[in-house]
């Protein structure tokens, strides 16, 4: 059992059927009960034909059997046809102003929108019958979902599902979807509903051309004659963490497994540990776009009604941390689950039945607070959430464009996987995709190092990557936003560079090659990110970030020194310009002063518009001539 749903809920409501609906059969025509009877053991026998048939008859004798009402309402619930038992339990209830009727009848009128009808019977249901201590958090949550759901559907949000089509929906049920970070591939889980093989295997499909292609069974030693679902496909498409029940090597009875793409194949499965698995149920993993934090679900079983949403952090060797909950109000003593974290690394999509909502399990968004805490959970609203469960729920890069499983095309228990756009307020940040390679210029063998990436908006660190053997890294950053990008590695020379994500739109602007130069005597490299206002030497908070890149640089290399140059471009008198750059080179030095270099180390200069390496004549030549160098000696 990869997850709880609406599958298990019919098994649940046919009990409900036969265990609290009442057989009395006092005062009502002896044929009347022996069909009653006849139909009850049909129930249990799971033939509800058979069992609807003898209801029919009962109702045919007596179309006042109280009981024959209830059941008869009470499998049209089981059978979604909530009109229908709406009419018999108002009947049933006309016969006995009950208060287990008035109950029964409130969620009728829930899954039929009904939520303010609703709210009356539920009400009244509370003065006239005093709930169990142990029930009273379960209904007081079930009178916030009607009061939640009352004004939801008064406030409809824009939704439109798409079918994926024919390359992806089949006979088959298709659910769980994951996406990777270039938004072009989609693993999905898939399951036959008849036939011999009945066990979940991953396929994927490709977009071409805003079309998804005929989808394929994952190629190498991932799917096998077990079940396999609930993924999780990494930002680069290069790991799967998937969950695997009741396998030789599990801890209990789903533990979450992690597989590599190699040469063409997934490698065979591993399990996370213990650090992860423990003996109860471990399900839905949905891995950070950096690869460095883990969201999963955890529960005493697959039908646990108290399911956590939980976390880990992967270590440098590729484990990972003991796991524990997350931090925030998203966890209940309900089912919280399905978690999803985007491509921003800031928003949190899952589901639960803890929070306000529409009825059963819904789809909710956090957002990640600079403290590090997820905030307050926000329910996506009406019609994407409904009186029923919801899940499965994840975002495409974009940030805007929804899948989700849904059985909207089939009815009864079979999904398929749609597309939507959210609401402009469920949005998650537009990312793109950043892949790049660090070399050394003086041989191009590559280099293993840290690539660290900062948000010029906000001066602060986005995201570290570490380079592979092959020097190669892939990185997810937020759309049109500006970034810098520094790496520190002994031996050479430290690297900064901005790049501008605007405007990006062709697979070449993702492409970043670096070269580090080697450390030698004389060696000269420019600032970046050294900023000032015009006309003005006082450092503008932007330039902090490289300033103590180049403290680091300076400290791990103490034999070093150093001569900052100041150059300008040709705007003003050449004696104001050399006064300027000379000052703008003070700051710098008097910087570096200040956060522990010795002073004896460093130098200064300023050449003005002496010596330009642009044409003046342009904005961009101009910006290129304003520069900080340093000299390396």
């Amino acid at each position: 059992m990869l997850f709880t749903s609406t599958f298990s809920k019919k098994i649940l409501f046919g009990l409900f059927i036969i265990l609290f609906t009442q057989f009395n059969g006092f005062g009502q025509s002896s044929k009347a009960v022996k069909e009653l009877q006849k139909a009850r053991i049909a129930l249990k026998e799971d033939d509800f034909d058979a069992a609807w048939v003898h209801i029919e008859k009962a109702l045919s004798k007596d179309p006042e059997y109280l009981d024959a009402l209830l059941m008869a309402a009470d499998v049209k619930m089981y059978e979604q046809k909530t009109k229908e038992a709406i009419a018999y339990y108002e009947s049933a209830l006309r016969i006995a102003n009950k208060p287990y009727i008035k109950y029964k009848l409130a969620l009728a009128y829930r899954d039929d929108l009904r939520y303010d009808d609703g709210l009356v019977l539920l009400r009244q249901f509370e003065n006239e019958r005093q709930i169990p201590k142990e029930k009273q958090e379960e209904f007081q949550q079930l009178m916030s979902n009607m009061e939640f759901g009352a004004q939801a559907i008064k406030h409809p949000v824009p939704f439109a599902p798409v079918d994926l089509g024919g390359g992806i929906n089949t006979l088959a049920m298709e659910y769980f979807p994951s996406i990777n970070a270039r938004g072009d591939v989609l693993v999905f889980t898939s399951r036959m509903t008849e036939g011999p093989k009945q066990d979940e295997d991953f396929f994927a499909s490709v977009l071409v051309d805003s079309t998804w292609q005929k989808a394929e069974r994952l190629d190498g030693y991932l799917n096998t004659s077990d079940n396999e679902g609930a993924q999780s496909l990494s930002a680069d498409g290069t790991e799967l963490f998937f969950t695997g029940c009741h396998r030789q090597d599990g801890y209990g009875s789903c533990d979450i497994y992690i597989s590599l793409y190699r040469n063409g194949l997934w490698t065979k499965p591993r399990n996370l540990g213990r650090s992860i698995n423990t003996g109860n149920w471990e399900s839905q993993p949905s891995i950070s776009p950096d690869g460095k934090t883990l969201y999963f679900v955890r529960g005493k079983s697959g039908y646990n009604t108290n399911t956590t949403i939980m976390q880990a952090t992967r270590n440098t060797d590729g484990s990972f941390s003991a796991a524990t909950p997350i931090d925030g109000p998203i966890n209940t003593p309900f089912e919280d689950a399905s978690p999803f974290i985007h491509f921003d690394n800031q928003t949190l999509y899952f589901t639960s039945n803890g929070h306000p909502g529409m009825g059963a399990k819904d789809l909710y968004y956090s957002k990640k607070q600079p403290d590090g805490r997820w905030g307050e959970p926000i329910n996506l609203g009406y019609p994407i959430n409904t009186p029923f469960d919801e899940f499965s729920l994840i975002v495409g890069p974009d940030g805007k464009t929804g899948y989700f499983s849904s059985n909207r095309n089939k009815g009864g228990e079979d999904l398929d996987l749609f597309s939507f756009q959210l609401p402009a307020q469920s949005r998650a940040i537009a990312t793109t995709y950043v892949i790049g390679k660090v070399v050394d210029v003086a041989n191009g063998k590559p280099v293993e190092t840290e690539v660290d990436f900062y948000d010029l908006s906000n001066n602060t660190s986005f995201q570290q990557l570490q380079t592979d053997a092959n020097g190669n890294f892939f990185g997810v950053m937020p759309k049109d936003r500006n970034f810098a990008v520094f790496i520190n590695e002994k031996g050479y020379l430290p690297f900064s560079e901005n790049y501008e994500l605007t405007g990006v739109d062709t697979e070449d602007n993702f492409k970043l090659k670096i070269s580090l130069t080697p450390i030698k005597p004389g060696t000269k490299f420019t600032l970046t990110n050294i900023l000032f206002d015009t006309d003005s030497y006082e450092l503008k908070p932007e330039s902090f970030a490289e300033l103590d890149r180049l403290t680091t640089f300076l400290v791990a290399n103490p034999t070093l020194k150093a001569t900052l140059n100041g150059h300008t471009d040709n705007e003003g008198s050449p004696a104001h310009n050399k006064t300027l750059s000379a000052n703008r080179a003070k700051a710098v030095v008097d910087y570096l002063v200040d956060k522990g270099i010795k002073k004896e180390r460093l130098s200064y200069k300023g050449y003005g518009d002496t010596q330009p390496i642009a044409n003046n004549n342009t904005p961009q030549g101009r910006k290129q001539n304003r520069r900080t160098e340093v000299v390396l000696n």
